[in-house]
């Protein structure tokens, strides 16, 4: 059993990250920490997870593994709550198959991105949003994991990230630009090269913030006009953000999971939606690590000592 609360003086605007520097250092207040700001939210996920497995259990055990890879050096790199949630599934994988039961649903029923061309399709959006999430830098996958999937309200991300509300919200609206710039760039490399579809992609930003200039302007709507596929690249690029949790929850707790997981954020019983064709192949940690938790693929979860320190199985994807 690791430390639950300590005493700690720690002041009220220290972010995760530097709590989990503070740990790794031998600080087991700063650990004690991180303990009391996610584990409310820990227990939810093991019962979204798995019915079979005592939550408390789960929950404290995907904690110990984590507080083991951090002393070693390792750990996570990004979101401390995004990590915790992996780890907690990867630790349900494991005990699941020591008793021979199914801990977490394994992605079997999705259909097969190859069956139709929407399903197609839309397994290549959810995997260009997920690329562009990842290639954001870790303090907006941060803001944005907290702002956009978890809805919460600057003040209580000012609390986890170290920052006060109004910093909160700067940084949040840079994020989702920063998102919605990186989702057009992943959609411009799936165009052909030196076509009007790269070209219209290529100036979505621009055109978005009214920034082309009139001959450009009316040249790229001329192509929107024409063209369905870049008409809705364009539309959903300002919404993309919102997106998000139809893409990155069930990465990191699979499909049952994050409708749980949802639902409990929610308020409601109504679940994911959309969830079909969810690529199987897209790397699932979507948060810096190196090793353990961070090692998930959509489907697929790491062995019972992926959360654990040093050979965990593989890296995260930011």
């Amino acid at each position: 059993m690791i430390v639950h609360e300590e005493n700690s003086s720690h002041d009220e605007l220290i972010g995760d990250a530097d709590l989990i520097l503070r740990a790794r250092s031998g600080d087991t207040g700063a650990f004690g920490e991180l303990w009391r700001r996610h584990y409310p939210s820990g227990i939810t996920v093991a019962r979204s997870i798995t019915s079979s497995i005592d939550p408390d259990d789960l929950v404290q055990e995907a904690y110990t593994r984590i507080y083991q890879a951090i002393i070693k050096g390792g750990g996570p790199n990004g979101s401390f709550r995004a990590y915790l949630f992996t780890s907690i599934r990867n630790t349900a994988a494991g005990w699941g198959r020591a008793r021979r039961e199914t801990a977490i649903d394994e992605l079997d029923t999705v259909a097969d991105p190859e069956t139709t061309d929407q399903a197609a399709n839309e397994a290549l959006d959810r995997s260009l949003t997920a690329q562009a999430f990842r290639s954001l830098p870790t303090r907006w996958q941060e803001v944005l994991w907290y702002t956009e999937i978890e809805q919460m309200k600057p003040q209580e991300v000012g609390h986890l990230l170290g920052m006060k509300s109004g910093a909160v919200s700067q940084l949040a609206f840079r994020a989702r630009e920063g998102l919605r710039e990186a989702w057009i760039q992943a959609h411009l490399r799936s165009a052909e090269d030196g076509s009007e579809c790269q070209w219209t992609i290529e100036h979505l930003g621009a055109y978005s913030r009214g920034n082309l200039s009139t001959r450009d302007h009316k040249r790229l709507e001329l192509h929107l006009d024409d063209c369905a596929r870049c008409m809705i690249v364009a539309a959903e690029a300002k919404d993309v953000s919102q997106r998000l949790a139809l893409v990155l929850l069930p990465l990191v707790l699979g499909v049952a999971g994050a409708s749980g997981y949802l639902a409990t954020l929610q308020g409601a019983g109504t679940p994911i939606v959309a969830l079909a064709a969810m690529p199987s192949s897209i790397p699932g940690a979507v948060f810096g690590g190196d090793g353990g938790a961070g090692a998930v693929a959509a489907g697929t979860a790491a062995s019972g000592a992926g959360t654990g320190s040093g050979g965990g199985a593989g890296s995260g994807g930011a």
